[in-house]
């Protein structure tokens, strides 16, 4: 099995262990009849996708797999200057800046010529990522999955452009004010348009859909008090702050954080 279908299967599962299902057209179009604009000049997103491995290994003696994908509920969305509550559920979250590619049109098995008709622009993204400790099996990668789709988990914003210097525009990505991850996009594995267009082969992306593009690397430890920034050179900051979970939520300590 290819990856991105071994972890799209892999994600269907994880939904099944929550009692959820994936959904059709119908009930995608009512989903996002239901859900408010979080970008300006986009509808609502039906849903997200993620990437996984589009990035260059920093280690040249462990190149990267090639690069994956899984499915994330809309649900999982927020907009900037949105608070980021932290599920009780997922102790340990960690922060990833990337670039959001937003769907303008429908997307079905396009190739990357074509693909390009289809992406409205480029925003912010803060990829919010449950980090499963001692993961072993299917299971744990299954619930790790599953928590991307966290409620509110991964922002988007502030604005759509519609197109980005890919030579050399820089993602920093700032905690509590300190830069603590700087990326290129001139180093994505899979460009936009590649990207699209390998998605839907296996996931049909309908207007207002968004791609995370990935990221380096994740970092360090969500806690809540923490504002967040995404900035990308041309596009504009995501900014964010983390509040309390609703519920108890246990705090492992987290070493050399920014302070707030």
């Amino acid at each position: 099995m290819k990856p991105a279908s071994l972890v799209f299967g892999v994600f269907l599962w994880a939904l099944s262990l929550c009692g959820c299902s994936a959904t059709g057209p119908a009930v995608a179009a009512a989903a996002q009849a239901d859900r408010r604009p979080l970008l300006p000049g986009a509808p609502p997103a039906t849903k997200a996708i993620g990437m996984m491995y589009n990035y260059p290994s920093a280690d040249p003696m462990k190149p990267n797999p090639p690069p994956g994908f899984f499915v994330r509920s809309a649900g999982a969305l927020a907009a900037d200057g949105d608070a980021i509550e932290m599920p009780p559920s997922l102790p340990r979250i960690l922060y990833e800046g990337e670039l959001v590619i937003v769907i303008g049109r429908q997307a079905r098995r396009v190739a990357p010529d074509e693909a390009r008709e289809c992406i409205l622009g480029y925003t912010c993204g803060m990829d919010g990522s449950p980090e499963a400790l001692n993961a072993q099996g299917e299971r744990d990668v299954a619930r790790s999955l599953a928590g991307k789709s966290a409620d509110g988990i991964a922002p988007i914003g502030p604005r759509i452009v519609k197109d980005v210097d890919w030579k050399n525009a820089k993602i920093l990505l700032r905690v509590n004010g300190q830069v603590v991850e700087t990326s290129l996009l001139r180093e994505l594995v899979w460009d936009p348009p590649k990207l699209v267009s390998e998605i839907s082969k296996t996931v049909a992306l309908e207007p207002g859909d968004v791609i995370f593009s990935g990221a380096t690397r994740a970092v360090p430890q969500m806690q809540p008090g923490d504002t967040v920034e995404v900035e990308i050179t041309g596009v504009g900051t995501l900014k964010n702050r983390v509040a309390a979970p609703a519920g108890d939520l246990l705090q492992p300590k987290a070493a050399d954080r920014p302070p707030r």
